[in-house]
């Protein structure tokens, strides 16, 4: 693709240094894509990461879910950039549950083909018309992505976005500038021969501030970038069951907490199975999107607004990876033969939590996997799968681009549905592109 763009984006649509979905680095042919089709590959694919992670487990009309063994990545990492930490893997991994990195690198291959190959015919039409329109610009040359409308322009407002949000009163605003920066560091390690990494490592001050805070968005960020090799010694410092164990009852009411215990100790999946049940707070993950958009300069233009999120939404993708994982051990867990009869009973209550509280499209899905071997009928986990292919379709019908990425109708909804699926979760934001419910559709919701 075009430089300017791929160096303003930075490795946001693909996560930490460039990596994707698939918990390393980005598939080849879809990265061969991206590199093809210019500004509006770009953009299909951040819209689309942005509900993959969830909308992942995707069952073709009457179908039946892949079946295999196997299981995430360990925290997404290997390489240089660090290893998974031993035993991460190896919970309940003899149990014959799906495999998961090959449904989910399946579907988002699938779908980002449909998303792409859209975009690709799109680009072609926006090239033959000669323009395409830059919201707050005007219309520039079609397949062009200026340096000083993108490259250069980022490089002016992101020290300005970081800076706002290092002087926020808000601790999490203040957390996500450390998350931002030391992303920096890796994109520099990644984009330099040799790599030329800042002196400062700011996991430092994120762990010391997880260490003191009652928040557990702040603790899972900084248990994720502490998982990166060379990590300093605060990191060392930071165990989740002991910040559970000193956490306020309030705190603990948090199903993401529990989820980061099953992710950071798979030994412990049956207590976190637990916690989750009696959660009262069953958000969408945290993100740093929200933070960033209300942070950014009043002076920028609409389609610069666009940039700069599509560069935090990757990150928050590749953050939520950790809560992911959590929902793949607790699943594993369930699955297994042998449970005892509370264990049973504790993963019956976490099919329910799952289906009547997610927010996200994994945790459906997940809640139909643990259904199907703890007493769900087979008319209710056909329901499900109903409308967990809704929601996936929805997605690409929701979120489908014309011929000008960054024209300002494009700019206000990818924006409004980055906002809506951070605060409210992608169930939600997804459902607002459902289309209309037959007698199929009303019973799966």
């Amino acid at each position: 693709m075009a430089v300017g763009l791929a160096a303003a984006v930075g490795g946001g649509a693909g996560g930490f240094g460039g990596r994707g979905v698939n918990g390393g680095f980005e598939d080849p042919a879809i990265a061969r894509q991206r590199r093809r089709l210019g500004l509006l590959a770009l953009v299909a694919k951040a819209l689309l990461l942005a509900v993959l992670l969830g909308a992942w487990w995707v069952w073709e009309p009457g179908g039946e879910p892949s079946r295999a063994a196997g299981g995430l990545p360990a925290a997404s990492l290997d390489g240089s950039l660090g290893a998974a930490p031993a035993g991460a893997a190896t919970s309940a991994s003899s149990v014959a549950t799906p495999q998961l990195p090959a449904v989910m690198a399946t579907a988002a291959a699938s779908v980002s083909a449909l998303v792409l190959n859209g975009a690709d015919a799109a680009s072609q039409a926006a090239a033959s018309a000669g323009t395409t329109e830059l919201c707050g610009v005007g219309r520039i040359q079609a397949g062009t992505d200026p340096p000083h409308l993108f490259e250069h322009a980022v490089q002016a407002a992101w020290p300005r976005v970081l800076a706002a949000l290092a002087q926020s009163p808000a601790e999490r605003a203040r957390a996500a500038a450390l998350v931002l920066r030391f992303h920096e560091r890796l994109t520099d390690a990644h984009t330099n021969s040799p790599p030329a990494w800042p002196a400062e490592d700011t996991r430092d001050a994120l762990a010391a501030m997880a260490l003191q805070s009652p928040d557990p968005a702040v603790l899972g960020w900084a248990w994720s970038l502490c998982r990166f090799s060379g990590a300093p010694a605060a990191c060392q410092q930071l165990s989740v069951p002991r910040w559970i164990a000193q956490a306020p009852d309030q705190v603990q009411e948090d199903a993401a907490l529990w989820l980061l215990l099953a992710t950071a100790e798979p030994a412990q999946a049956a207590r976190a199975v637990q916690g989750v049940v009696r959660a009262t707070q069953f958000g969408p993950s945290p993100a740093m999107t929200p933070w960033v958009a209300a942070a950014l300069p009043a002076d920028l233009l609409p389609y610069l607004r666009l940039v700069l999120l599509l560069r935090v939404q990757g990150l928050d993708l590749s953050l939520e990876a950790t809560e992911i994982r959590g929902l793949d051990l607790l699943t594993r867990h369930c699955r297994a033969p042998h449970l005892d009869g509370a264990g049973a009973a504790d993963c019956r209550g976490l099919a329910e939590t799952l289906a009547q509280r997610s927010s996200s499209v994994t945790g459906l899905a997940m809640s139909h996997l643990i259904g199907e071997v703890h007493g769900w009928s087979q008319a209710r986990q056909d329901a499900m799968q109903v409308r967990v292919h809704a929601l996936a379709q929805a997605a690409r019908r929701g979120l489908s681009l014309g011929a000008e990425p960054f024209g300002c109708a494009n700019v206000e909804r990818a924006q409004q549905f980055f906002l809506d699926r951070a605060a409210g979760g992608e169930v939600a934001a997804l459902s607002r592109f459902l289309a209309p419910a037959g007698p199929a559709g009303a019973a799966a919701r």
